[in-house]
């Protein structure tokens, strides 16, 4: 009796594993390629911690509305030795942006994405999981999602509140790329309130 439930059991138990094995190994396949999809992640924000920034340019140009706009992007940078990393980041961010050399330069190559949209659909959240818990920027992310907050908002098509944003962008990486802007705060600020005057000048 013993031998013929012991005998039962294992046939049962070898139904079992052989009708469920494949589903079984489908099923640690995905677990598997979720976590490297994950720690993939984790390491992007790594290293965009590192090699990486949110910024905001100025552009001067007549054709804008009161001759200044703002450009928010990410961007991040590296020899062509690590091409590849920047390569996962377009392919993270759904092919959006451009990976291309730095200018004047024939080994360093970077990414870059603009775009309101494209920021805050793919941008904003990948920074939000797994980059600022871990970052030393907080504050500067803060500005730039600030500046996101308000062009969404279209306070830039005033000229009051391009004035505020464009002093928002002044001091985004003020140990960085806010110290070497091609114009000063007060000549884009000057530009914004009198248009016509700036572009009437010759030298400018």
């Amino acid at each position: 009796m013993f031998s013929t439930l012991v005998l039962f059991f294992k046939t049962c138990d070898n139904l079992f594993n052989s009708g469920n094995q494949q589903e079984r190994l489908v099923d640690n396949s995905n677990f598997n390629s979720e976590i490297q999809s994950e720690a993939k992640k984790y390491f992007l924000g790594g290293f965009a911690e590192g090699e990486g920034s949110v910024s905001a340019s100025v552009k001067v140009n007549s054709d804008f509305r009161f001759g200044v706009n703002v450009q928010p992007e990410f961007g991040v940078t590296q020899h062509q030795n690590g091409k590849h990393i920047l390569a996962e980041f377009k392919h993270l961010f759904d092919g959006k942006g451009n990976l291309h050399l730095k200018p004047g330069s024939q080994d360093v190559w970077e990414y870059k994405l603009s775009g309101l949209t494209n920021l805050i659909d793919h941008v904003v959240p990948f920074y939000l999981k797994y980059v600022i818990p871990f970052s030393g920027k907080v504050k500067e992310f803060n500005i730039f999602l600030e500046i996101l907050e308000r062009k969404q908002r279209k306070e830039h098509f005033t000229q009051e509140g391009l004035i505020e944003m464009v002093k928002l962008v002044y001091t985004l990486n003020e140990e960085g790329k806010g110290k070497t802007r091609k114009r000063t705060l007060e000549e884009v600020l000057a530009i914004i309130r009198d248009k016509d005057a700036y572009f009437a000048n010759p030298n400018n």
